[in-house]
């Protein structure tokens, strides 16, 4: 009975979860992470301030895309970046949803994955503009 509950508890953990994996190109903005909040999000044809690249990143999750970018920024920040590039986006249409519901007859929505470069802008650190 224990070991059911113990993974009933388990498998709660997992659902609603957004997975980050990270390739770091540079450590050097370690010693000061940034706030999830403060990461500013770019799309790929935005126009993009002078920038360092920190890591590429990629998010997989049945979740809403939200909440994957709200990962792909919490995961930036730890390693001092203070915006991410979106590059891929991957949100399955309304059509894909509901027929992945109806096959599986799962109530959660079917993955979604994001791609993005970490970057830090020295013209978007509040710190960098107190410096001499």
């Amino acid at each position: 009975m224990r070991a059911q509950i113990s993974v009933a508890a388990g498998l709660t953990l997992l659902v609603g979860c957004a997975t980050v994996h990270r390739s770091v190109l540079t450590d050097k903005y370690l010693e000061n992470p940034v706030p999830k909040e403060d990461v500013q999000v770019f799309m790929a044809d935005d126009s993009i301030p002078e920038h360092e690249r920190v890591a590429f990143l990629s998010g997989e999750g049945r979740v809403t895309m939200a909440h994957i970018v709200d990962r792909l920024r919490a995961q930036a920040g730890v390693l001092g970046a203070n915006a991410i590039i979106l590059r891929k986006v991957r949100d399955p249409s309304l059509g894909e949803d509901l027929l992945f519901r109806l096959l599986t007859g799962e109530d959660d929505p079917p993955e979604r994955e994001a791609d993005a470069i970490a970057i830090y802008c020295p013209s978007l650190d509040p710190r960098a503009k107190d410096r001499p």
